[in-house]
C-alpha cells in the first residue's frame, strides 16, 4: 500500500545523498555555519546546501554541489522536476 510520503517523491533519489542546512519554518533553507567544515567530512556521492551557502560548498565539492533556497525548491529537484 502507497502512503503520502511515497507520493511526494522517489525516494531512491535520497540514497547517498547528504543534506547540509536549515530549514525555516517558511520553508527556506538557509545556510549554516561551518559549512566549509561539514561538507568537507561528507563521505556522500551528492550533497544538496542552501543556496546562501553555494560559494562556500563549492570551495569543497566543485560544481557537483546541489543548491536549493527552499523545501519546494527541494522536493521538485527529487521528484526529477528540476535538474
Amino acid at each position: 500500500m502507497a502512503t503520502r510520503r511515497d507520493a511526494v517523491c522517489e525516494w531512491p533519489r535520497t540514497v547517498d545523498t547528504a543534506f547540509v542546512g536549515e530549514l525555516g519554518l517558511d520553508g527556506s533553507v538557509r545556510a549554516v555555519p561551518g559549512l566549509v567544515c561539514m561538507v568537507g567530512c561528507v563521505e556522500s556521492e551528492q550533497v544538496v546546501v542552501a543556496a546562501a551557502g553555494a560559494a562556500e560548498a563549492r570551495l569543497v565539492l566543485g560544481s557537483s554541489a546541489r543548491c536549493v533556497g527552499s523545501l519546494g525548491e527541494l522536493v521538485a529537484v527529487l521528484r526529477g522536476e528540476l535538474s
